[in-house]
């Protein structure tokens, strides 16, 4: 019982810890929407990009980026054609998009969630729901990332005990073979 308290409250810490270094790419051709969701992200580390290709490219170089922020009409690369790129990629389709556009037709918007987007947001966005938005991705990534580091640590666990049985399972059967043949004289 105190072991289960004890993690819980280190989940808790990590979550706050987690949230708070968090990652996070602006997609947008728009230098005035950079600078606004910019302004109003001071708690995090932000990066940005001016297009989609310039946004695959920082995805392939940044270690963890945890949310991208991304429009979807932009020259060079649209944002459909990004959401695409990161799905293509194992490590890349983990992180969580939120559309953040001009475009009001719903078609975008079931487009947008298919291709993998978390949320779709239309502009002109109301600042704090944005901000209420950001941080319940942000904390469901970070859920998601602590659930799979324990997953592995008790796959790690699993196999260390499974080995610890083997072992045992092999001195049990030596033990009886041997302690036949004392019993069994004649043999």
């Amino acid at each position: 019982m105190l072991e289960y308290i004890l993690t819980d409250k280190m989940y808790k810490r990590e979550r706050i810890e987690r949230i708070y270094m968090a990652r996070i790419l602006i997609v947008d051709d728009s230098k005035t929407d950079i600078i606004l969701i910019k302004g109003m992200l001071q708690d995090y580390e932000v990066l940005t990009a001016s297009n989609g290709k310039e946004a695959i490219d920082i995805l392939q170089k940044e270690e963890e980026i945890d949310l991208i922020i991304l429009d979807i009409n932009m020259p060079i690369m649209n944002g459909f054609e990004v959401l695409k790129e990161i799905q293509k990629d194992n490590n890349l389709s983990r992180i969580k998009v939120i559309i953040l556009t001009n475009y009001d037709e719903i078609e975008n918007e079931i487009k947008g969630l298919r291709l993998g987007a978390v949320d779709y947001i239309r502009k002109p966005v109301n600042i704090e729901s944005l901000k209420i938005r950001i941080g319940i991705h942000l904390e469901l990534a970070t859920a998601q990332k602590i659930i799979e580091r324990d997953n592995q640590y008790l796959d790690g666990l699993v196999k260390e005990r499974t080995a610890q049985l083997e072992v045992t399972r092999y001195i049990t059967i030596n033990a009886l073979v041997r302690l036949l043949e004392v019993r069994n004289i004649e043999s």
